[in-house]
C-alpha cells in the first residue's frame, strides 16, 4: 500500500487529470466515505517516521484531496457535490485540532476554482481567525491569488485585508497586496490602496505592494493598447 504523502501524490495527479481519470471515482468515493485508510501495520509504520501523517489527521487530510478529485473528473454528478460539501464544511468549520486538514481544503478550493470555489473563499475571508498570526486568512488569500484573474469578484474583498490593522497579522496585508497583483486589470481600482502601501513600515509589505502595482500598471497598459 502505498505511503500517505505518496497517496496524496496519486490523488492530487488524478484532480490534475479530470474527467479522463474516470476510472478511479469509485476509489475516490471509498476514500470520502472513510475513517480508516490503512491498517493498523501500516499506520504504526507512518507514525514512526513522520508525525505529520497521524491518526485522524491523515486521514482527514485524504479525504480533503479526494473530495476535490471527485469535483475535478466527475463535475456535474451527485459525487462532486458530495466532494464540494465536504470541502466547505471542512473550511467553515473553524478553529480545529485539524488546521492542516482545514488548510488543505482551501488549497483544494483554489485548484478546482470554479466561481462556487470562489465564493466559499471569499466567504472564508469572514470566517472568525484565532491564530495568532492570522495563518487562516493568509491561507485563504493565497489561494485567491493563485486563481488569479478568475477570481475578481475578491477584490473588495482583498481590498479589505490590505488595512488588518493587528501587528501580529502582518502576513495578511502582505497576501492581500500580493493576490491583488494576480488579479489583472479588474484590480486597477486598488492601486491607489497599494500605493498607500508604500508608506509602511513593513519593508516587505511596501516591497509586495510595488510589484503589484508594477504588474497592474502592466495590465493597464495592454488593456488600453487592445482597445486602440
Amino acid at each position: 500500500m502505498p505511503s500517505m504523502p505518496v497517496r496524496l501524490d496519486i490523488i492530487r495527479a488524478l484532480a490534475d487529470i479530470g474527467p479522463k481519470a474516470a476510472a478511479a471515482v469509485p476509489t475516490l468515493k471509498r476514500f470520502l466515505a472513510s475513517d480508516v485508510l490503512m491498517d493498523n501495520e501500516n499506520r504504526e509504520q507512518e507514525s514512526r517516521t513522520s508525525g505529520l501523517w497521524e491518526g485522524i489527521h491523515e486521514v482527514e487530510i485524504v479525504k480533503v484531496w479526494a473530495a476535490a478529485a471527485l469535483v475535478k473528473i466527475v463535475p456535474n454528478q451527485p459525487e462532486a457535490k458530495a466532494g464540494f460539501d465536504f470541502l466547505v464544511r471542512k473550511v467553515r468549520e473553524g478553529p480545529t485540532n485539524n488546521t492542516q486538514a482545514q488548510s488543505e481544503a482551501v488549497e483544494a478550493l483554489s485548484v478546482i476554482g470554479n466561481d462556487a470555489a470562489i465564493a466559499v473563499l471569499i466567504q472564508a475571508l469572514e470566517i472568525e481567525d484565532k491564530s495568532e498570526w492570522g495563518t487562516f486568512r493568509e491561507t485563504v488569500l493565497k489561494a485567491l491569488g493563485g486563481i488569479g484573474p478568475s477570481a475578481k469578484a475578491a477584490i473588495p474583498a482583498l481590498r479589505k485585508a490590505l488595512i488588518e490593522k493587528n501587528p501580529n497579522r502582518f502576513g495578511v496585508p502582505r497576501e492581500a497586496a500580493r493576490a491583488l497583483g494576480e488579479m489583472g486589470a479588474s484590480a486597477q481600482i486598488a492601486i491607489p490602496d497599494l500605493d498607500k502601501l508604500r508608506a509602511s513600515d513593513d519593508m516587505w509589505l511596501r516591497e509586495i505592494a510595488e510589484n503589484a502595482i508594477r504588474k497592474l500598471s502592466t495590465d493597464k497598459k495592454k488593456t488600453n493598447v487592445t482597445k486602440e
